[in-house]
């Protein structure tokens, strides 16, 4: 059922029934019932967020606007630090967060700086940097410098601080250049435990852009600029749907008004030929994961192995394994590039999503799936799909992808751990005739799910975690205890 889940500082936070903290939740249940162990040992009372009100002294930001001109234009770091941050930002992250036309950003960017050494106006001409602009460049500081080997010298909190003043422009005027910020700050926020924040953050973001009408073909026959606003509807697009999927909330995008084309990435000759095929490839590939959350929505009320629902969820199955198949995805044993292992990974996270909440029921009833041939089809999918997402994140270990592309893979492993713990418990009960399960001709037992969640921890423990993930990894390493 839904539930609400309480921070540490007693703030409510709705979960739908679908939500994985609800379905970790269901799991702590089994492991506390059903294990053997009398000295089990678990903390039960996980925070899983942290929305974290920081109320700090005022004065020295009223410093900075009292002495700074072009406030909230200021010098926190040397340009040789930030030219290196916002290097290994579009090396490694923007791929991943696809909202900037780099030439474009990396023009206003010198004008930011000779604003910062000259000390003075901008030239009259020309027409200021917006305060949501600046506000993007401090936030491509914090995230490179979170994810890079180079000695900060970033006042973190100083700049959260003026992140925080840029925020109550940017609630206010809906822009490109808002939506690039609130996007970008949802993502920071997201990887210092601040989930919920993300997720109001990204939702402000959507509206916005529904209100300019960037989501509509009309607007991109009005504007010369149509790839930027394209790439950043599509990439809001994907984040919104996957929190929306983590936290099992109904999602502010409505498809059926979504008419816009997919920029066209022809016009950038400065990207990589693999990286133009990777992008399009998602986000076709992510448009599935909004008919998951509609289908969720649309079974809400019935029995979960109700005969419709298990017929919704094969033809589910059928059409995403099709979807892969016209998008002519790269076989997993033939991945070579980050973006081969990214497109199987989101594969593979879909077919987990889809499924998950049939392995919950299964888990938590003991239900007979041998006699029932089309549950045991998609508790099959679940797992297989599971142990491709834990060889996947070996792989990434082992072919030595830079982190900072992989952050929201660990929300990936987290959903597939729940699936391998789900069916370790119920090949764990001694009231079932089930000791292993053949998949693809490979027999599957408790040994085999032990290895895949230990797969999981060890791609995390080889990363370079923020707050949320290390949060994720304490959990998993509680689960797999």
């Amino acid at each position: 059922s839904d539930t609400l889940v309480f921070d540490s500082k007693g703030g409510s936070h709705f979960i739908g029934s679908s939500g994985t903290p609800v379905l970790f939740s269901v799991l702590c249940d089994l492991l506390l019932k059903r294990s053997y162990r009398t000295n089990l040992s678990f903390d039960y009372e996980l925070k899983l967020f942290q929305n974290r009100v920081d109320n700090h002294s005022k004065v020295a930001i009223s410093e900075l606007i009292l002495k700074e001109p072009n406030f909230p234009m200021i010098k926190f770091i040397s340009k040789e630090e930030s030219d290196y941050y916002i290097n290994f930002f579009f090396k490694f992250f923007h791929p991943f967060y696809f909202i900037f036309d780099e030439q474009i950003f990396r023009l206003k960017y010198e004008r930011f700086w000779k604003v910062l050494e000259n000390n003075s106006n901008e030239d009259e001409n020309k027409e200021p940097l917006s305060n949501s602009y600046i506000g993007c460049i401090y936030l491509v500081w914090l995230i490179a410098s979170k994810n890079s080997d180079y000695k900060t010298t970033l006042d973190y909190g100083k700049i959260l601080e003026v992140l925080q003043i840029i925020l109550s422009d940017v609630a206010l005027a809906s822009t490109i250049n808002s939506i690039q910020f609130l996007y970008l700050f949802a993502r920071y926020l997201h990887s210092n435990k601040n989930r919920d924040s993300a997720w109001n953050l990204i939702g402000l973001a959507i509206r916005q852009a529904i209100s300019l009408g960037i989501h509509k073909k009309i607007m991109s026959k009005k504007t010369e600029h149509f790839n930027l606003t394209s790439q950043v509807l599509w990439s809001l697009y994907k984040i919104e749907l996957t929190l929306c999927s983590t936290f099992g909330r109904p999602s502010n995008i409505n498809e059926d008004e979504i008419d816009i084309d997919y920029p066209n990435l022809d016009q950038f000759p400065y990207l990589d030929p693999q990286f133009k095929t990777y992008y399009m490839t998602e986000v076709k590939l992510s448009r599935f994961l909004n008919k998951i959350l509609k289908e969720r929505k649309s079974s809400n009320g019935q029995q979960p192995i109700s005969l419709i629902n298990i017929e919704r969820t094969l033809l589910m199955k059928n059409q995403l394994i099709t979807i892969s198949k016209e998008l002519q995805m790269t076989p997993m044993d033939q991945i070579k590039t980050i973006y081969d292992y990214k497109l199987n990974l989101v594969f593979n996270y879909y077919m987990v999503t889809l499924t998950l909440p049939f392995m919950v029921y299964i888990a938590t009833t003991n239900y007979k799936v041998r006699t029932d041939e089309t549950l045991l089809n998609i508790m099959k999918t679940g797992i297989n799909a599971s142990m491709k997402c834990s060889k996947l994140l070996r792989l990434a270990v082992d072919m030595k992808f830079n982190y900072g592309a992989l952050a929201t893979d660990c929300i990936y492993g987290y959903s597939a751990t729940l699936v391998l713990a789900l069916f370790f418990i119920y090949l764990s009960n001694s009231s079932n005739d089930m000791l292993e399960l053949d998949i693809d001709e490979h027999m599957v037992d408790k040994k085999v799910l032990m290895e895949c969640i230990t797969n999981v921890t060890f791609f995390m423990n080889s990363s370079r975690l923020d707050l949320t993930t290390t949060r994720i990894l304490e959990v998993l390493e509680g689960i797999k205890n």
